[in-house]
């Protein structure tokens, strides 16, 4: 469980990081990007908590 969400957290905090310094369209991938992710992985463990 600890190794799927931490690639999501490293996300997060890379878009923060390049959201803080400059607002760019990368910034804004990135968070979105990491919305999306994080989403999946709360689907993910959903279904798989929904299995058990």
């Amino acid at each position: 469980m600890g190794k799927v969400v931490s690639p999501g957290i490293i996300i997060a905090g890379v878009a923060l990081l390049f959201y803080a310094f400059e607002k760019s369209k990368i910034a804004d991938i990135l968070v979105i990007a990491a919305i999306v992710y994080s989403l999946i992985i709360v689907v993910i463990v959903y279904i798989n908590y929904a299995k058990n």
